[in-house]
């Protein structure tokens, strides 16, 4: 999956922290991945798409996967804007 492993992986305890401190409840996929390696590049990075895109592909591609300590859990300036909210997006195979 990964080119080459530059990063190290997360620690369950890492985890438990950031879900405690951010109120979230990450996907076990997800946790099971980082535990594995904290993010990095993907060797594989075009994934197949259950129904073609808005473009008419039928892939996406995915560069990199966000370790623990990349993830954005506030939008910059949501206090700003009365139509943000908090999103987390992951997708489900």
């Amino acid at each position: 999956m990964w080119p080459e492993a530059s990063k190290f992986a997360a620690k369950e305890n890492s985890i438990w922290q950031f879900e405690a401190e951010e109120g979230i409840l990450l996907p076990e996929s997800y946790k099971k991945l980082i535990l594995m390696q904290n993010g990095g590049l993907l060797r594989k990075n075009h994934l197949k798409t259950q129904e073609p895109t808005s473009y008419g592909l039928d892939f996406l591609e995915v560069y990199r996967l966000l370790g623990l300590e990349e993830l954005i859990t506030k939008i910059p300036f949501q206090d700003q804007n009365p139509l943000a909210g908090k999103k987390n997006l992951f997708f489900k195979r």
